[in-house]
């Protein structure tokens, strides 16, 4: 029997990515609304197993929300995963949630924004399936893109002894479909394949996935073509026959990088979006300034987890 989740969000980017996610799933029977009027009504006429929903909807507020359906006893029980760009404090079962001074707001779980659908759909699961494997394993993904099953062989050898998972493809056509699939932090790409070289499949990847790190393999001889290769976008180049430690010392580098630019752009894009969440209650404020002295706490708040979340992430596994 399909799961029932309510998605309760304004911002229509997030909206489609949930949607796509739990249709990709084909376990839930999901329906949604933009607002929290209209997501309370659709609550209350459908009694679904799992409510997710934005902190900050316009009409009435998740926060409220909450309150409302918590109060209410035929939906106490009721799951509830709530949405935010801010960070939230002493989150425990059965306990809720604070942000900054004000009380608690109780929800099974809060994910905070920006989150992919992997993210999101580890929350979901974890609220309400038991025993299930988590889809982000928190290993770096190596994509490794050959035609020779030795090599490919390996390399699986050399990286997963080093607690890297490892996806493989056999061509370059088949390399380009599970960049979308897989997302791996590295692709390990050779450079001499039939129907699409190299050289072609880097092209492509750099228009499309251009924050994703490649590193060229390529045999004894052709390294001239490897450094042209690395103008071109690819970060390094390992030579065949290979040695360990050089390719485990490349692939550090470039997961390294990878991660880096991953956190410069998920802090980025938090910081983006609590900056338009502290605006907009800005322009909402009343003459208090309790309420004002709120909301620049949470901001400053959310802005210093922040830093302190790529620092400590800069100081593991270097």
């Amino acid at each position: 029997m399909k799961k029932k989740i309510i998605l309760i969000e304004d911002n229509p980017g997030y909206m489609k990515k949930m949607l796509d996610a739990l249709e990709g799933e084909g376990n839930y029977e999901v329906e949604s609304a933009s607002d929290g009027k209209a997501g309370l009504k659709l609550v209350k006429s459908s009694k679904p197993d799992l409510v997710v929903l934005e902190l900050t909807l316009p009409q009435i507020s998740g926060l409220r929300l909450i309150n409302e359906l918590k109060s209410d006893p035929h939906f106490r029980d009721l799951h509830i995963l709530a949405l935010t760009p801010v960070m939230v404090n002493g989150l425990r079962d059965g306990e809720g949630f604070t942000i900054g001074c004000d009380k608690h707001f109780n929800a099974d779980h809060v994910l905070n924004k920006p989150f992919d659908e992997d993210d999101f759909l580890d929350k979901v699961e974890d609220i309400l399936f038991e025993d299930r494997p988590k889809r982000k394993t928190g290993k770096e993904k190596i994509l490794l893109v050959d035609d020779d099953p030795s090599i490919i062989k390996l390399l699986i050898a050399i990286l997963e002894k080093e607690n890297y998972d490892t996806v493989e493809a056999v061509n370059g056509k088949k390399g380009l479909e599970m960049i979308k699939h897989e997302k791996p932090d590295l692709v390990l790409l050779d450079l001499m394949m039939p129907e699409m070289n190299g050289a072609q499949v880097l092209e492509i990847i750099k228009k499309e996935h251009p924050e994703l790190p490649v590193i060229i393999v390529t045999a004894h001889g052709s390294e001239d073509k490897a450094v042209d290769l690395m103008k071109g976008g690819a970060i390094d180049y390992i030579k065949k026959p290979f040695d360990r430690e050089e390719v485990l010392a490349r692939v550090r580098e470039g997961v390294k990088k990878s991660r880096l630019l991953s956190m410069e752009n998920h802090f980025n894009a938090r910081l983006a979006e609590t900056t338009e969440l502290l605006l907009a209650q800005m322009e909402k404020v009343e003459e208090s300034p309790y309420r004002m002295r709120h909301i620049v706490l949470t901001f400053i708040v959310t802005l210093i987890g922040a830093i302190i979340g790529i620092y400590l992430a800069l100081t593991t596994r270097n």
